[in-house]
């Protein structure tokens, strides 16, 4: 239901490598917790100065409220960078809590088709009223401390 999207622009040209480009997986887990293959990847807004990497969930894989820590594969050609983020569902605004503010962030982009950006809450391509449903269903959820 989520279909979160990770975008990450390098300042280089880079390619895609067979199968993960990211390592994907909760602060303290094990490589057995990596959800990378749980993602497509794609290359988007590609040229010469710099190269943007789209990671785009397969489903309902990140977990609400965790911290997950973001990696590039070894095959992927990159400088060495390590990027956290906390998984929040509902939180259209980026504060860091599902609140009333979503509900606004959200119908300020009602409608928007084909798309993959923040306010789409339940990840059908289409900003409107059924992502209403998704802020309702973790209204007051926090982001949690970062362990």
């Amino acid at each position: 239901m989520q279909n979160n999207v990770i975008l990450l622009r390098f300042v280089e040209a880079i390619a895609l490598p067979a199968g993960a480009a990211l390592s994907i997986r909760p602060i303290g887990g094990t490589p057995a917790d990596d959800v990378a293959d749980q993602f497509t990847y794609e290359l988007v807004e590609t040229n010469v100065a710099d190269d943007t990497l789209k990671a785009k969930e397969n489903g309902a894989v990140l977990t609400n409220q965790t911290w997950y820590r973001i990696s590039p594969t070894a095959t992927l050609a990159v400088a060495p960078f390590s990027l956290d983020l906390c998984t929040l569902i509902g939180d259209a605004n980026g504060d860091g809590i599902v609140f009333t503010q979503d509900y606004s962030a959200v119908k300020a982009k009602t409608p928007t088709f084909n798309t993959d950006i923040r306010e789409d809450l339940n990840g059908d391509g289409v900003v409107f009223t059924p992502d209403y449903s998704v802020l309702k269903g973790y209204f007051l959820d926090w982001s949690p401390p970062k362990p």
